[in-house]
């Protein structure tokens, strides 16, 4: 969360076309396995079932820490 405010990283470039195609290919195989999202509430995951709800518990925690939301700012 810090970076999104204080963009402190660096750039490293190297040229390799074998590196290149070794990210890509790992890449795609993050991408096979990442959920599909359609709209706010429509998402599908790999397998084509549709994703699964929060349940009641992790909502109320998600509300508690939004209330912290804050604190990322002064991090």
């Amino acid at each position: 969360m810090r970076s999104t405010y204080v963009d402190t990283e660096l750039m490293l470039v190297i040229d390799s076309e074998e590196l290149n195609q070794q990210l890509r290919e790992e890449m795609e195989e993050y991408k096979d396995d990442a959920l599909t999202v359609i709209d706010l509430d429509t998402s599908i995951a790999p397998d084509g079932k549709t994703a699964q709800e929060a349940s009641d518990g992790k909502n109320r925690l998600l509300r508690i820490l939004e209330f912290f939301n804050w604190g990322r700012f002064i991090m």
